[in-house]
């Protein structure tokens, strides 16, 4: 499968961390507005779960200095979307019309009506949708379900 990251801050930069170690993923694109983070320094980012910049090799994958230009024009099957969440809605909604499944960070959108345009698009475009709610997959957490259940 080949993925965009679309937003390379400290989430874009875990995110590409973990992709390394999923085998069969490509980072087919990336974007950000960000010369040297686009050219593969991220040496500078940081978070706050111990995730340490680093350099890293984008020369395989398509650059793109904006997110809308990247969901519209990357040869990609899915976009990964780790921008600020007031862009989650139009940039989203854009790469499903373009036919690509999309990975949004929370919070999903600002509002409800930002979150049912987004579901809506995925239906119309028979594209998954998924929201970043990672809490749900830590072991803590499947344990508390499986009690549940």
């Amino acid at each position: 499968m080949r993925i965009a990251v679309v937003g390379l801050g400290f989430m874009g930069l875990t995110h590409l961390k973990a992709y390394k170690r999923i085998p069969g993923v490509e980072i087919g694109a990336v974007s950000s507005n960000d010369p040297k983070v686009l050219a593969g320094d991220l040496s500078s980012i940081q978070g706050n779960l111990d995730v340490a910049g680093e350099a890293v090799d984008f020369q395989s994958a398509q650059k793109f200095d904006d997110a809308l230009d990247c969901v519209r024009q990357a040869d990609v099957d899915a976009v990964d979307l780790c921008l600020p969440t007031a862009m989650h809605a139009p940039i989203a909604i854009a790469a499903l019309e373009t036919g690509k499944h999309v990975l949004v960070e929370k919070p999903m959108a600002l509002n409800a009506e930002e979150c049912d345009a987004m579901m809506a698009a995925s239906a119309k475009a028979g594209r998954l949708l998924m929201s970043a709610q990672v809490l749900r997959f830590f072991p803590a957490y499947l344990r508390s379900e499986e009690r549940r259940v």
